[in-house]
């Protein structure tokens, strides 16, 4: 199945003499923008018949006029968006059931960014769907769950919401959810109050990373995650980063914990080990308050004092890595401008390892392990952890005003394909 950005795409061909998501093919830089490497030319389907002869030289094209997103995650079939006032929204493929949209027809056409669910205080996509906690303390779900939950889990006694959103259980403590999409699929939420921040998993259970002692099978129902065989465990949580091989996590004190495959990044211990249950990071911090699991890459993490850190075991892939790769944490370059960064958190591939940071300056910049044609122009690799390159460096057309307007970045392959590169999708204030 084609897909644009992740995005089923199927639909395109439904659209020959219209104009894509009904907006003009515009270099605005506001709303939610897509970017794709080389330009559209020949490789959408229909491209000319879409965007007539702008095809040729549009690197960038602005999908969705909204500018209060602040937040945009996707899974294989679908893009989801937060916006500042709580409401989620969705687009995709034709099967709006899976986007917890229940109205449809024309002008509520799957391609189009339009209202999902309100008083959302988080979300994750999850494989088939998405996950929601509302400013009540509620978890919602959308799509089919069969991965993560039986019927007799949900409260609803079902596992498919073929229509809108539908609630799990009644508790009304849900925190936070977050979700790895493909294979294995797993999900994670924060759940409790007052220092009863604890967390729970529920999916595919390889490599260990659900933190349940095991690597078989599948675990259905919000389960607590252990610290051995018969013990919850009690660290209370902050956040969570999951990715294919392990789940990379950082506790309201500040300390960073590791749990399963251990060949790729050897969950902070500098070993091959597996880790089954929760394991601090070797350098035992306090001070971690962010982390992001890079899947082959290794495990990358910011600290208070905006420096990044890693646990790898690799030389190559991206050029941000520790000069020293043995699979404990090591500052990666001098920088001490770190404040968030975005790695592509859908696919377990790297493409042609393309990273963003933004900087404590308020604006995003990117590094790139080879030569890229993202944005247009022609930008050779990063000479090291530290050669951070502006998006106006590489950008064919108009440039950016302020990239400080860019409130999320989500990298993905163009039609769910690692073979046809990255694309990047960015919301964008547009308060310049």
């Amino acid at each position: 199945m084609s897909k644009f950005s992740g995005i089923d795409a199927t639909l395109i061909s439904a659209l020959n003499g219209k104009s894509f998501f009904s907006l003009s093919p515009t270099e605005s830089e506001n709303g939610v923008i897509y970017f794709e490497k080389g330009g559209f030319n020949n490789s959408v389907i229909d491209a000319n018949s879409i965007f007539s002869e702008s095809s040729v030289s549009l690197y960038k094209s602005q999908i969705s006029d909204r500018t209060d997103i602040v937040s945009l995650k996707a899974n294989a079939y679908h893009l989801y968006a937060l916006s500042s006032s709580g409401v989620l929204y969705s687009m995709g493929g034709s099967n709006t059931s899976n986007m917890g949209r229940t109205v449809s027809g024309e002008g509520n056409e799957p391609y189009k960014l339009l209202e999902s669910l309100t008083s959302v205080s988080k979300f994750a996509p999850h494989e088939n769907g998405c996950w929601a906690v509302k400013t009540d303390g509620t978890l919602w779900w959308c799509g089919s769950i069969t991965r993560y939950a039986t019927s007799s889990d949900t409260g609803q006694g079902t596992v498919s919401s073929s229509n809108g959103w539908l609630q799990y259980g009644s508790d009304t403590d849900w925190l936070d959810v977050y979700s790895w999409t493909p294979y294995p699929t797993t999900s994670f939420a924060i759940k409790g109050s007052g220092g009863t921040e604890y967390l729970y998993s529920c999916g595919y259970n390889q490599y260990g990373k659900t933190g349940l002692g095991t690597t078989a099978g599948s675990t259905y129902g919000w389960t607590r995650v252990k610290s051995d065989s018969v013990t919850n465990w009690t660290e209370t949580i902050d956040s969570v980063s999951c990715g294919y091989y392990s789940t990379s996590i950082i506790s309201k004190n500040g300390k960073l914990y590791l749990m399963g495959e251990g060949q790729y990044h050897g969950c902070g211990q500098g070993t091959t080990t597996d880790q089954l249950y929760p394991i601090q990071e070797n350098t035992n911090a306090t001070n971690w308050v962010k982390t992001y699991d890079a899947g082959q890459a290794g495990v990358f993490a910011i600290n208070s004092s905006n420096e990044l850190y890693a646990s790898t075991w690799a030389t190559f892939y991206y050029e941000v890595r520790p000069s020293i790769v043995d699979r404990t944490f090591r500052q990666c370059g001098t920088d001490t401008d770190y404040e968030d960064m975005r790695f592509i958190n859908n696919n377990n591939s790297t493409g042609a390892e393309i990273i963003f940071k933004k900087s404590t300056d308020g604006n995003w910049y990117y590094n790139a392990n080879e030569t890229t044609y993202m944005f247009g122009g022609s930008l050779g690799q990063s000479s090291g952890a530290d050669d951070w390159k502006t998006i106006n460096e590489a950008l064919q057309g108009n440039d950016m005003t302020n990239t400080a307007d860019i409130t999320d970045i989500l990298i993905s392959f163009k039609l769910n394909n690692q073979t046809l590169g990255e694309v990047i999708t960015m919301s964008i204030s547009g308060s310049t």
